[in-house]
């Protein structure tokens, strides 16, 4: 199956999303379950988070990494 121009644009920017996801909102979040530390990367980006939004904002990083792909999926469908 060849992929156009932009569907691969696409895919790459969903990919990038992917991977920016996992170290901000993923690996805190479990790192926070397990020692109520999110990690350095987390911090220099968020500050340092305690209590409901210790969970909260991981979960939100990873929400809004969901909904981006998803948009994105949509646009590249609605672009084949």
């Amino acid at each position: 199956m060849t992929t156009s121009r932009r569907g691969r644009t696409i895919e790459g920017a969903q990919t990038l999303v992917i991977i920016v996801a996992i170290p901000l909102g993923l690996i805190p979040l479990i790192r926070w379950i397990l020692s109520e530390d999110h990690g350095g990367l987390f911090r220099w980006f968020f500050g340092s988070l305690s209590g409901v939004l210790g969970y909260a904002a991981p979960i939100i990083v990873l929400a809004v990494a969901f909904l981006l792909v998803m948009l994105l999926e949509a646009v590249k469908k609605k672009g084949a």
